[in-house]
């Protein structure tokens, strides 16, 4: 992404380091970066490779020392956000020099053979898998730093009504009861229908019954959307207990919309078992999910969207990636989730 150094500062632990704070332009979010002291002055144009990059190896960056993941048999690079000697690192940045002209970032990157990084899917039995289907949306939030969501989010503002949500650190799962009356899962990508694994199969009992129930309250079809968290997922870095499987959203088949959280999140609430309760709101009140917030200035806020996903980064000591913002139309008519972000934690590690 073509950026811009909006800041330096000194890092507070090297000497020969600084932190960098580099947008997309000059109102843009910023991320922030740890840079070589004196390397990247203010205002000069810079690449930067954002988190969840999957860039390959080259000896224009031959200097990274990141985790390497597999892809078709090659080796590259994992980009993310890691502490640089106690100061966190939002991706890495590289000399604008190496755009060739004439060429855009994107082509560059479709070149290199950039990809986004997703997290592996945590089924644990081989068996024959079809494709998520069109029915169904996956669950993928816009990071709060992308320039263009928040300017159409913008214009959006007098009409939104709020809910914020915890964002927890597991693998994502899907149940729903379609049309024709059947009952299938999926895990991020594929349908895990039929599959008797220790990951989602577990749960297929219990969502039969509550989605036999949503199913009277929306007709023409439903989807629970969640994440299934607990020992041996993911590692476990949110410190959970036990598995379970935490639902965040309702999904209509027929209107082809997710339901407003303030709808979706208290039905869930009323029909809740042991092992199946939704994501807690970033308030710790659990079921009160309504947020107010000023939001006149919000270009200015970004520190302050960061500040809050440190700030309620646990909960019943489980750690959390960050915070999931929604928002509907403030309106008898607004039960319907017209958009949502996510804002990741800095302090967190992968």
């Amino acid at each position: 992404m073509a950026s811009i150094v909006t800041s330096t500062r000194p890092h507070s632990n090297a000497d020969r380091l600084e932190v960098a704070l580099i947008a997309e332009n000059e109102g843009s979010a910023a991320y922030q970066v740890v840079v070589p002291i004196d390397t990247y002055p203010v205002g000069q144009s810079v690449l930067h490779v954002r988190p969840d990059a999957i860039i390959p190896q080259s000896p224009n960056w031959s200097y990274l020392k990141t985790k390497m993941v597999e892809v078709e048999g090659v080796q590259m690079h994992q980009i993310g956000q890691t502490p640089v000697r106690d100061e966190m690192s939002q991706g890495i940045v590289l000399p604008f020099s190496l755009l060739p002209e004439g060429m855009s970032t994107q082509e560059w990157s479709d070149s290199l053979g950039v990809l986004k990084w997703q997290k592996p899917e945590a089924f644990d039995q081989a068996g024959e898998r079809k494709s998520f289907p069109p029915e169904l949306r996956k669950t993928d939030e816009t990071n709060v730093q992308s320039v263009k969501f928040r300017a159409h989010m913008k214009a959006q503002l007098p009409k939104m009504r709020w809910c914020v949500t915890k964002k927890l650190d597991g693998t994502s799962a899907t149940y729903a009861i379609f049309p024709d009356g059947s009952f299938r899962w999926f895990s991020r990508n594929m349908e895990m229908t039929g599959i008797e694994d220790t990951t989602y199969f577990p749960f297929v009992e219990e969502m039969t019954v509550i989605l036999e129930q949503l199913s009277k309250m929306c007709p023409g079809g439903v989807a629970v959307q969640g994440e299934i968290v607990g020992p041996g997922i993911n590692k476990n870095r949110g410190n959970y207990p036990k598995r379970s499987f935490r639902p965040f959203n309702i999904w209509s088949i027929t209107h082809r919309k997710y339901f407003s959280q303030h709808l979706a999140l208290p039905a869930l609430c009323e029909i809740q078992t042991d092992s199946i309760y939704p994501v807690p709101n970033a308030d710790l009140t659990m079921w009160q999910y309504d947020y107010e917030f000023d939001w006149e200035s919000f270009d200015g806020k970004m520190d302050w969207f960061l500040e809050r996903s440190k700030e309620f980064s646990t909960f019943n000591n489980e750690r959390t990636e960050g915070l999931v913002w929604s928002w509907s139309i403030n309106s008898p008519m607004g039960i319907f989730t017209e958009g949502s972000f996510k804002v990741i934690n800095p302090n967190y590690q992968d």
